[in-house]
């Protein structure tokens, strides 16, 4: 008997013992049958997804900006809802276009000049919580604005066009 402590899927118990040996545990707190097997695949998955993530973070840190994207670009493939993943994404094009403001994909049809209309950006935001959202609505806002500040020009009462 191989035992493993998991997270209950249904009520969020944490250290429930499961036995690795038989297809189906039991939560000691809301009863909910557990299967082994599916569990442990998803740990497995979980797992391999944080090992991508931390993969991106380090050649990012590094750097080495194609690394990173292409753990990115896995990561989003393992997991399509992973908001850290798209906005790793959109990290990598700030990083590769500092002269290019960025906006949510979604916002226009065809973005106007100086623009980057990023899907992973608008994916970002749509699967974030709100605190996350705002955090990466607030950092895009910084690189636009330093965009503007570097390689754009100020209207004559000292505002950024269109604010």
């Amino acid at each position: 008997m191989a035992a493993k402590s998991i997270t209950c899927p249904s009520c969020g118990a944490s250290d429930i013992g499961i036995d690795t040996a038989r297809e189906h545990s039991v939560c000691g707190y809301c009863g909910t049958a557990i299967k082994t097997k599916a569990v442990l695949r998803l740990d497995t998955e979980r797992q391999a997804l944080e090992r991508l993530k931390n993969n991106a973070r380090y050649y990012f840190g590094q750097r080495q900006y194609d690394a990173a994207l292409s753990c990115w670009r896995q990561a989003i493939q393992a997991d399509r809802t992973d908001h850290e993943s798209y906005w790793g994404v959109v990290l990598y094009t700030m990083s590769k276009h500092p002269d290019k403001k960025i906006c949510r994909g979604d916002e226009w049809l065809s973005p106007p000049s100086g623009y980057i209309a990023s899907a992973e950006y608008s994916q970002a935001q749509d699967y974030a919580p709100p605190n996350m959202s705002l955090e990466y609505f607030r950092m895009v806002e910084a690189h636009n604005t330093r965009t503007y500040r570097l390689h754009g020009a100020w209207n004559d009462n000292g505002r950024l066009p269109n604010s």
